[in-house]
Order: structure tokens, then C-alpha cells, then sequence
């Protein structure tokens, strides 16, 4: 069985760390907690950015789907009007003739 010993008596000594590198010490450790907090921070927030990118982009791309059928559906309405003449033979009704009036 393995036995832990602690190397300091006490907190303030555990603190103070021997006295004369207490503060490379603990510098060393604030920066390990500053590059450990930014690297499990950093692929959160592109994960986020990105599925925000990808929303947009499906939306903008639906936007854009729905206008050109809505402009497809306008000119198949367009088309289907003019061809029902055409098709049918039906046109505008003749003009009169200006010289059977005046006889």
C-alpha cells in the first residue's frame, strides 16, 4: 500500500513554496490555468461560430430556393396564359375596320 507524505507542515508553508521562487512558482501555474482554460474555451466557441455559419448558410440558401420557385411558379403562370390563346386559337377580337363605318 502507498503511502502519500506531504512535504510541507502546514498551508503557509505549502504557500510560500521554499521562499525564494514562490512567485515563478505560481506564475507558472496561473499561466498553465490561463493555457488550459483557453484551449478547452477556444474549440467551444469555432464549434459554436461555425454551427451559427452553417445555420445561416442553410437559410440563406433556403431564402434563395424559395424565390426561385416563386418566380418559376410566375412565369409558368405567365406562360400557361399566353399559350391557352395560342393553343386554343383564340386571340383578341379584330379591330373595326374604319372605312366600313363611314359607308
Amino acid at each position: 500500500m502507498i503511502v502519500l507524505e506531504l512535504q510541507f507542515d502546514s498551508i503557509a508553508e505549502f504557500l510560500q513554496m521554499g521562499g525564494r521562487y514562490t512567485f515563478h512558482i505560481w506564475a507558472v501555474y496561473a499561466l498553465f490555468t490561463v493555457f488550459l482554460t483557453y484551449n478547452l474555451w477556444m474549440p467551444l466557441r469555432q464549434r459554436r461560430r461555425f454551427l451559427q455559419q452553417q445555420a445561416a448558410s442553410a437559410r440563406r440558401e433556403e431564402q434563395r430556393t424559395a424565390q426561385r420557385r416563386a418566380q418559376q411558379a410566375a412565369t409558368q403562370q405567365a406562360t400557361a396564359g399566353n399559350a391557352g390563346n395560342v393553343e386554343t386559337g383564340a386571340s383578341a377580337p379584330p379591330a373595326p375596320d374604319p372605312e366600313q363605318k363611314s359607308q
